[in-house]
Formats: structure tokens, sequence, C-alpha cells
């Protein structure tokens, strides 16, 4: 792949899930790149699964599927934090959620996921990698 981008600009934004090797991989061929973004609808997709099984849920969307959204949704980092704190004080009973939260995903990946980061960068407001769907978000 590398070999196709030689003599041209370095890629600004790389996309990938969560495979660290990926990343590690990207971050050596790509080194110039500024962000190796992550695709939302896998970690909402796995935050989903982790609260049903922790929480027992049937229904992910009961107060928490709101809360979760407002915090990787807004736009000011200021109102992150605010919104973050919120869906902490509702879900403070399920401390085991929340620990997941902040260190599988808020504390090293928010800046690949998170609007208020990722909204510096252009990025046709792609959330998967099906083409399809991508073509019609």
């Amino acid at each position: 792949m590398k070999t196709l981008f030689e003599n041209r600009a370095a890629l600004g934004v790389i996309v990938t899930d969560r495979d660290q090797t990926l990343i590690n991989a990207v971050q050596k061929v790509f080194p110039d790149s500024s962000l190796s973004r992550m695709w939302r609808r896998h970690i909402v997709k796995d935050v989903e699964k982790r609260l049903v099984h922790l929480t027992k849920l049937k229904d992910y969307s009961k107060g928490f599927g709101h809360r979760w959204k407002k915090v990787i949704d807004w736009l000011i980092e200021e109102e992150f934090q605010v919104n973050l704190a919120q869906l902490e004080c509702a879900w403070r009973n399920s401390p085991t959620l929340l620990v997941y939260l902040r260190m599988t995903w808020l504390e090293p990946q928010k800046e690949r996921f998170v609007v208020a980061w990722i909204k510096h960068v252009f990025y046709f407001g792609a959330e998967t990698t099906n083409k399809v769907k991508t073509a019609h978000s």
C-alpha cells in the first residue's frame, strides 16, 4: 500500500478498527498520518455487548444508549466532560462498566472516535466500512 502513495502527499487519515497490529503497522508505514480513526459503529456494538453482559439488561437503549451517544457525539471537549460525568453519575451502580468505558475506550482511544477530537479531520461522515451504509449515512 505504501508504494501506492510514494511521491505523494502523506495520508491525513487512516481508518482502522481496534486491531492493535493494524494500528502499529499503519503508524510504522505512514508515520506522518495525523490520525488513525476508528469505526464508531464497531465501538458502539462492543459497548452494547459489554453493557448487556455486565448489567444483564436486555435493552441497550434504556437510559444508557442516549447518554453514551451524548458523550461520543458532543462537539466541545468541555461538554464531553459534562456528559461523561452525567453518564457516570447515572450508572454509578455499575462500576465495572464505567471502568471498562474509561480504560478500554475513552482514555486510550477517545482521540480516534469522539467527535470533540475528530471534528477537525475531514472524513465525509463515514461511520462504517460497508460501502452501501456509508453512501446512505
